[in-house]
């Protein structure tokens, strides 16, 4: 039967539409094929509607035609990466996470919606926001670091958002990149017991080894009320320190004792 049918049926559709009789089948066939660009922009008109639930089922079917390659379905998951929903924004950003790497011409695209979300309120949007630009940005880039620094350091922000841009400092910055460098110094002494410990993690992080202005900092905040505060900093300026530093080893030995409660 299939070699009696024209070269440009496919035998999945014949398949999916059935008929009892050939002809039956191959109209079918013609039918869904002149239907289908209809289906589409429903699916589309559908990622518009005010209805959350529904947003969220057409940003699937946009989503499973992109992993197939399509270019306008990848353009539309990327714009439900910045919708007003959690839901759908969260669904769309882990899409994103496999459906656009780094080098991928939709990857400054991609990692400019992953900042965006960084500043969402919503922590288990940012918790899929955070690798999602980890995964497309390259490591150092300076414009993305400028933009995280601006959420880090912006103190109309909430202290929760501003504490997992210093985060996200950590993990992107190249060590010894200046400008992250300051941006996470001068979280260290900040007003948030959160902040202040992402900011002494991510500087052991991010500063060069042996920098002696950032070691001089941990030594200082060695004497933070904040247990935490004080165990960052400690293991910070181990991994900073060179060997046989006196500001270090003095200040790291004056902790050894410390049974003080946070």
């Amino acid at each position: 039967m299939w070699s009696a049918l024209p070269e440009d049926v496919a035998r999945e559709a014949i398949l999916s539409v059935g008929g009892n009789r050939l002809n039956d089948t191959l109209k079918l066939s013609a039918l869904a094929r002149k239907f289908k660009p209809m289906v589409a922009d429903i699916t589309e008109q559908h990622l518009c509607s005010s209805s959350a639930p529904t947003r969220l089922e057409a940003l699937g079917v946009q989503i499973a035609k992109a992993e197939r390659g399509y270019a306008k379905p990848l353009q539309m998951v990327i714009e439900s990466a910045r919708d007003d929903d959690a839901d759908v924004r969260k669904h769309a950003l882990s899409a994103l996470c496999y459906l656009v790497a780094k080098g991928d011409d939709e990857a400054p695209q991609v990692g400019g919606v992953a900042v965006h979300s960084l500043q969402h309120l919503d922590s288990t949007v940012r918790d899929v926001a955070r690798p999602l630009l980890l995964a497309v940005a390259q490591p150092g880039d300076g414009e993305v670091i400028s933009a995280v620094i601006q959420i880090a350091s912006d103190d109309e922000i909430v202290d929760e958002v501003r504490r997992d841009a210093i985060g996200v400092l950590g993990a992107m910055a190249i060590r010894g990149q200046h400008e992250a460098v300051s941006a996470v110094q001068a979280c260290v002494r900040d007003t948030c017991l959160d902040v202040r410990r992402e900011a002494i993690a991510a500087l052991g992080d991010v500063a060069d080894h042996g920098d002696e202005n950032a070691i001089r900092l941990l030594c200082d905040v060695m004497t933070d009320p904040d247990r935490v505060v004080r165990s960052a900093a400690i293991i910070a300026c181990s991994v900073l320190s060179t060997s046989g530093n006196a500001a270090a080893v003095e200040a790291i030995i004056g902790r050894l004792d410390d049974s003080r409660s946070s």
